[in-house]
C-alpha cells in the first residue's frame, strides 16, 4: 500500500546580471514590507522551470532566460503528511523592465549588489544564502534541467 501525502510545489529564481540581484519588495502579514526572490508556487500542468519564469514576469515585471539549477530543498511538515518541494534558479533578464507599480503580486523590483542586500528587511536570510550560492558559482557551468510533465490518470 502506498503512503499518501499532499507535495506543496514552488519555485524561486535567482536573477543575477554583472554583480547586482533582482529582488521583489511585498507586504508581510505583519503590515510590514520586506524583499524576497522572485517565487511562487507550481501551477497544475507546469513545471518547476516554468513557473520560475512566470514568477519572474509577474513579481519583477522582467522576461528570463534561466540559466541553470542552483539547488532544491523538501521541508517535510511535522505531520509527516504534507511536504514542500522547491527548486531554486539562476536566470538572467533578458525584457521588460523592473516593476515600480504595486499589483497583487509584489509592490515592486529592484536590483541590489550583495553588500547592500544585508541591509534590507528581508522575508527570510535564505535569500543571502542563495545570493552567496551564485555568487561562488560565477563562471562556472550550471546544469540546466529538462523537466517533463508526464501526468496520467491515477490508477
Amino acid at each position: 500500500m502506498r503512503a499518501h501525502f499532499e507535495a506543496i510545489l514552488f519555485s524561486l529564481v535567482v536573477v543575477r546580471e554583472d554583480d547586482k540581484y533582482v529582488l521583489v519588495e511585498e507586504h508581510e502579514p505583519d503590515g510590514e514590507t520586506a524583499w524576497y526572490l522572485p517565487a511562487g508556487g507550481v501551477k497544475s500542468n507546469e513545471d518547476f522551470l516554468a513557473a520560475a519564469v512566470r514568477e519572474a514576469q509577474e513579481e519583477a515585471g522582467i522576461s528570463i532566460e534561466p540559466l541553470g539549477l542552483l539547488g532544491g530543498d523538501q521541508v517535510v511538515a511535522e505531520d509527516g503528511q504534507t511536504t514542500k518541494i522547491r527548486m531554486v534558479f539562476l536566470g538572467k533578464m533578458v525584457g521588460g523592465s523592473l516593476k515600480t507599480s504595486p499589483d497583487k503580486e509584489s509592490l515592486r523590483a529592484a536590483w541590489f549588489r550583495p553588500d547592500e542586500i544585508r541591509n534590507l528587511r528581508l522575508r527570510d536570510d535564505e535569500v543571502i544564502e542563495w545570493i552567496e550560492v551564485a555568487e561562488r558559482l560565477k563562471g562556472s557551468p550550471l546544469p540546466l534541467l529538462t523537466f517533463y510533465n508526464r501526468s496520467r490518470p491515477s490508477p
